[in-house]
């Protein structure tokens, strides 16, 4: 027993130095610092599709007993869940050498390489998981609650989550992506570029749940097709290899399709890669 408690002790101990150390502290400040634009990005949204909040509070059964439930799981899962790990995983996951960051000749080609990298990452990852969420049961008692904003999505169901969803699906990605970067390009990916692609994450998580860019980007899409006269004419584009708000809310609506959010769109892209097969070896 005694030899637990000195386990546990001594364990308590390094994460009390490791979070007092200096990568610590910085990477704590620079996600908190995402965190707290993401929630006002949130609140902006929400003031936006205010129309939507009315029909979800009105309409949908309990449904300000689940707004309020949505509210908490973002404050929960931002604060309780991807501070503390994005903090404890980038002080040794991630690199700060300033040198290599601004003055290198290639630092604008290899910070793009690293930023795509966590971006394809996370794209890749979140699809798989988020799509064993959908084929087993098992595992879809624990993403439920995400889809009871079927009819009615507001912004803030973007992070409104169980906590084993936003650890398997949203964070799990990050970790596995730095864990296989390739130490031949650099030794670690610059912590600056990992706090860029998930600002960027973040943010297109929102923007995916927004119902008034779907309505825009159907009425820009419409347009488009009649002018063009060819009505596949969005499908045909290299916009399909990106998650629309119109994707992402499909999904909601219908649940066994469009998997993949809020970046890379991997369902078309893995379909596309298929059909290219399979024109390359008809030939």
């Amino acid at each position: 027993m005694s030899t637990i408690l000195e386990y546990f002790s001594k364990g308590y101990q390094n994460l009390r130095e490791l979070q007092q150390s200096e990568d610590y502290v910085s990477l704590n400040a620079s996600i908190h610092t995402i965190v707290f634009y993401t929630l006002i990005l949130t609140v902006v949204l929400e003031v936006w599709s205010l129309p939507t909040l009315q029909l979800l509070w009105n309409k949908q059964p309990n449904g300000r007993e689940l707004y309020a439930k949505a509210l908490f799981w973002n404050i929960f899962n931002q604060y309780a869940l991807a501070i503390p790990l994005y903090s404890v995983v980038g002080t040794f996951m991630t690199r700060n050498d300033d040198y290599h960051y601004y003055h290198d000749n290639n630092a604008m080609i290899r910070n793009l390489v690293e930023v795509v990298w966590i971006l394809g990452g996370h794209a890749v990852g979140y699809y798989h998981v988020h799509k064993a969420f959908h084929l087993s049961p098992k595992w879809y008692k624990y993403h439920k609650f995400h889809h009871r904003f079927n009819s009615y999505v507001p912004p803030s169901a973007a992070n409104a989550v169980e906590p084993v969803e936003y650890i398997l699906a949203y964070l799990l990605p990050f970790v596995v992506t730095l864990a296989l970067w390739p130490p031949f390009f650099t030794p670690k990916i610059h912590r600056h570029n990992v706090s860029m692609a998930t600002l960027v994450i973040s943010v297109l998580n929102l923007l995916v749940h927004t119902p008034k860019l779907e309505q825009k980007y159907l009425v820009a899409s419409t347009t488009t097709s009649n002018n063009n006269n060819n009505n596949n004419n969005n499908n045909n584009s290299w916009t399909r290899w990106f998650v629309s708000t119109e994707d992402h809310l499909n999904h909601h609506r219908k649940l066994k399709c469009h998997y993949a959010s809020p970046t890379f769109n991997v369902d078309n892209i893995v379909d596309d890669v298929k059909d290219a097969w399979s024109s390359a070896t008809l030939k």
